[in-house]
């Protein structure tokens, strides 16, 4: 990535940042404490599991984001997930290559260890609404038990046609880990694509 692509991409991830936050300060929220932030403006099919996208804090030679399943593609700033074996992707796993289990789970390296929210815009849904857009933490595979959290770790479970296009999903998990993961996921003949990944502490900016 050239350095003018370079700048051009962080200035395009700050102002979707003051987008959310400004759209939280108008519901009368605090500012909030960011851990992380994506709006895949600048993101590619062919570049966002790459480092040259996007690289870990902790080692700038991997990708933030790896593929775990399904069909995963980037739309118009958005990322799609499904239908094709459905779709996911983890943010911020070490170690993707390792599958999490009952008793451990990959180090990450998102500090998720006070009390945070998770929110993502929904752009579009297609395919079969029955089934289920998921989120985990601390879990790339696709179930619940294979994590050291246990079920808990299946922080948001929904049915497609539960869902409305062009509205924030928020969800305010009760697993916690200063290095974690998180693994987003729609299941086999579901569509979701979804935009503005946010994760910020509860706790108030000081």
């Amino acid at each position: 990535m050239r350095k003018r692509d370079r700048v051009l991409f962080c200035l395009g991830v700050a102002f979707g940042l003051v987008l959310v936050i400004g759209m939280l300060l108008a519901e009368g929220q605090s500012q909030p404490v960011v851990v992380f932030a994506e709006n895949f403006d600048r993101a590619t099919t062919e570049t966002f599991f790459t480092p040259a996208y996007r690289a870990l804090k902790t080692d700038p030679s991997k990708p933030m984001y790896y593929r775990t399943g399904g069909s995963v593609a980037i739309e118009a700033g958005a990322v799609k997930l499904g239908p094709d074996g459905g779709g996911r992707f983890t943010v911020g796993n070490t170690v993707p290559d390792k599958a999490s289990t009952a008793t451990e789970a990959p180090k990450g390296e998102l500090d998720l260890s006070k009390p945070y929210k998770i929110v993502v815009k929904i752009v579009a849904l297609g395919g079969n609404l029955d089934k289920k857009f998921q989120v985990y933490v601390n879990n790339n595979t696709t179930s619940a038990g294979n994590s050291p959290a246990g079920s808990a770790s299946k922080v948001y479970e929904k049915p497609l046609g539960s869902l409305n296009a062009g509205t924030t999903v928020e969800i305010t998990p009760n697993v916690f880990s200063p290095e974690a993961f998180i693994q987003l996921r729609v299941e086999s003949e579901g569509i979701i694509t979804l935009d503005d990944l946010l994760i910020v502490y509860l706790e108030e900016k000081k």
